[in-house]
């Protein structure tokens, strides 16, 4: 007499996370190529990121009753199961990391070394057509400005709603400078014995060696002038530009060199805060920076 041997079915739910998991990596590398590419509207590729966030959650959300239902009734696919968590957390952490950047990190809409007399932006025609033809502005725009502008979002309006009760970052000039005192009371000019000349030339290779793209260099003109570089600096993994500005103050022990950041999407940016300054500064006292 034959035995008939009955094998157990490939949990479904497996089979449909690593679906759902492996579909929501491609979309959100879409995503970010949209928002790299981006000239001024970055809705869509947000969008996408969105989307291939609630992708890969759902293929989580499978991957896991799969495992319970192996665990409890014997059926096959721990391989898919697994493989679609593994991808699933994947995607999910790159927006995760934005969303909790969004919840429990401070922001600075306008950071300064300067908190009494921040250093000013270039309005000079070559600076403008850098930036695109805008003068950062932190306290007075829209904290959503080029995130929920768009063609887009008029057909969301629930989800543009839910985004405007977002805790968002604060612009208010007032509280802003309060925060940086209490929260990085080290975060100050930095002054230094050399001569505007040689001060100049060593911010100009320390904002080189940081990555930055000078728009305009204005070195300092006699004893007193002040001089000052435009630069933007870009996040790693978005390319989200954040306007900086360096002003060199030369007087009788030497100078002092103030520096000024303002990212132009602060709800998203991660790249923008007390870092970017500190380690400006540290480029600019390097050994290696000497003689440049």
């Amino acid at each position: 007499m034959r035995r008939l041997i009955v094998e157990e079915p490939v949990s479904r739910a497996a089979i449909w996370g690593r679906r759902f998991a492996w579909f929501s990596l491609p979309v959100l590398i879409s995503g970010i190529v949209l928002v790299r590419g981006g000239s001024g509207d970055l809705s869509p590729g947000f969008a996408v990121i969105g989307a291939a966030f609630l992708l890969a959650c759902v293929g989580l959300i499978f991957a896991v009753s799969a495992l319970v239902q192996i665990w409890r009734y014997g059926r096959k696919g721990l391989g898919y199961a697994i493989s679609g968590m593994l991808v699933a957390g994947l995607v999910i952490v790159f927006p995760g990391a934005l969303g909790l950047r969004l919840l429990v990190m401070p922001y600075y809409a306008d950071l300064t070394t300067d908190a009494a007399h921040p250093p000013a932006f270039s309005r000079s025609t070559v600076a403008f057509a850098a930036r695109g033809g805008m003068l950062p502005q932190p306290a007075s725009e829209n904290i959503l400005a080029g995130v929920t502008s768009g063609n887009i979002w008029e057909h969301l309006p629930k989800v543009q709603k839910i985004l405007q009760t977002l805790p968002l970052p604060e612009t208010d000039k007032a509280t802003l400078r309060q925060r940086q005192r209490q929260l990085h009371p080290n975060l100050v000019s930095l002054n230094t014995e050399m001569e505007a000349d040689a001060a100049f030339a060593r911010a100009r290779v320390a904002a080189e060696k940081e990555g930055w793209t000078i728009i305009e260099a204005t070195p300092p003109s006699g004893r007193f002038g002040i001089g000052h570089l435009d630069a933007v600096k870009l996040t790693r993994v978005l390319k989200l530009p954040i306007d900086v500005t360096v002003r060199l103050r030369p007087h009788a022990e030497g100078t002092t060199i103030d520096v000024r950041t303002i990212p132009r999407y602060r709800l998203f940016d991660v790249g923008s805060g007390p870092r970017n300054i500190e380690q400006y500064f540290e480029y600019f006292t390097s050994e290696n920076t000497v003689g440049k």
